[in-house]
């Protein structure tokens, strides 16, 4: 079972991260983060 990996480079993606107020942004990024400790398994 592989993990899921984020691509999180796409310059369009990292601004519009970057300008979300800083609560939002860690959650966002908490997100992500919970994402990626998942098999694709689990994902769907």
């Amino acid at each position: 079972m592989s993990k899921v990996l984020l691509d999180l480079n796409n310059p369009i993606f990292q601004r519009d991260l970057f300008d979300l107020p800083k609560s939002e942004a860690l959650s966002a990024l908490k997100t992500f983060r919970k994402i990626s400790q998942l098999t694709w398994e689990q994902l769907l």
